[in-house]
């Protein structure tokens, strides 16, 4: 009965196209139930383009984010051999400029004691170094030799709070002792006069007296002087000074001969 009907509306519209309203009308009322029903869909659809495109998105910030941290770490590498290479060839300029017959040694070994300022280096018996010895690097005094082995020294640093060194001042030839205090950036000259020939700026190199060291290392720079008022003349004071040689930082030393 309904296939009749269907197919007598069939000729029907095809003859004379009487549905064309009807149809219409149709598709007005059911295009907004279409795209009601369609909605769910194509808002999950949406959401999960997004999300794919957004999971892309942060993939590549991580990627990029890994490369950087990559280049900057090979940045700094290439920074650090600069600055390594450029203190060797410091090293091998004072070398050079020195009458003195030097080694070159590597720091293998630094003591963690805050007080008792050592360092370990490469070099030993077997390469002729001894007790006593000198070891500077390019910018002054750096300590001395105090126990040796074969393939190894110790190097007692002028800071070291047991650590004692004749001094003469550069510009007048006042002499003094330095004393280590356990600070990589201070020594300190207390046999000295209040009012002494001393001024900020001074610079103070090894006396040479007691064979210790050789003469006329640098070893430190004054940089403070003690209050004083004019009731304090005959008193001694505490004058301090910043040891040249890089104490805390070096890599590389000189092992004078």
């Amino acid at each position: 009965m309904y296939g009749i009907l269907a197919v007598f509306l069939m000729a029907l519209d095809h003859r004379g196209h009487y549905l064309n309203f009807t149809r219409n009308v149709a598709m007005q009322v059911i295009l907004p139930l279409y795209e009601v029903v369609e909605w769910p869909q194509q808002q999950w659809q949406r959401l999960s383009a997004y999300l794919g495109a957004s999971s892309a998105q942060l993939q590549q910030i991580a990627d990029l984010r890994q490369a950087n941290q990559s280049l900057r770490a090979k940045m700094l590498r290439h920074e650090a051999l600069q600055q390594e290479n450029e203190r060797l060839r410091t090293l091998l300029a004072a070398v050079e400029s020195t009458s003195l017959q030097v080694k070159l040694a590597d720091i293998v070994a630094i003591d963690l004691d805050p007080y008792s300022h050592r360092m370990v280096i490469n070099l030993g018996s077997s390469a002729g170094v001894r007790a006593g010895m000198t070891v500077v690097d390019e910018s002054g005094l750096l300590g001395q030799i105090s126990e040796v082995s074969p393939l190894a020294a110790s190097v007692t640093l002028i800071s070291d709070a047991n650590h004692a060194i004749p001094l003469r001042n550069l510009r007048n030839g006042l002499r003094m002792i330095g004393y280590g205090q356990g600070n990589h950036q201070r020594l300190l000259i207390r046999d000295l006069p209040l009012g002494a020939d001393l001024m900020p700026g001074d610079l103070l190199v090894t006396s040479g007296l007691g064979g210790r060291f050789p003469a006329g290392l640098l070893v430190a720079e004054v940089i403070e002087l003690p209050a004083r008022t004019p009731a304090d003349d005959g008193h001694f004071g505490i004058y301090h000074a910043r040891p040249l040689a890089a104490l805390a930082e070096a890599s590389q030393v000189l092992v004078v001969q």
